[in-house]
């Protein structure tokens, strides 16, 4: 199985404005827990977290997790199987920091599932 990583611009963003070593932790922490989806799906789950249970009306889970990669700081990314092509794709949004954690948490999944989810305006995604 082949595991792809993404990351968006706010990502990068988020990574450039800390120092080296906790780049490095941060980097180190996300390709572990990244292996851990792809071998062992437990160890996955005592790392990867979801602040709020994301209601999707097409009936299908999340894929939105939070990791801590430092004692202060939270990765939010989603972890998708693609077994169509043998693949797992991470997909690295954001870091930031422990207080701030719920409310980025709950922005990012707004604006990746509001589409699955009917019309912008009239549904939107029910967090909580």
């Amino acid at each position: 199985m082949t595991l792809l990583f993404h990351s968006t611009e706010s990502f990068e963003k988020d990574l450039q404005q800390v120092d080296t070593p906790t780049r490095q932790r941060i980097v180190h922490s996300l390709n572990q827990v990244a292996r851990a989806f792809v071998e062992d799906k437990k160890a996955f789950a005592r790392h990867a977290r979801k602040p709020y249970k994301v209601k999707r009306d097409d009936g299908y889970d999340s894929s939105l997790y939070a990791v801590r990669v430092d004692p202060d700081l939270h990765a939010i990314l989603t972890a998708d199987d693609d077994p169509l092509f043998d693949q797992v794709i991470i997909t690295l949004i954001r870091v930031v920091n422990r207080a701030d954690l719920k409310e980025t948490y709950g922005l990012v999944a707004k604006a990746l599932y509001q589409d699955f989810n009917g019309s912008k305006a009239k549904q939107g995604v029910r967090i909580g």
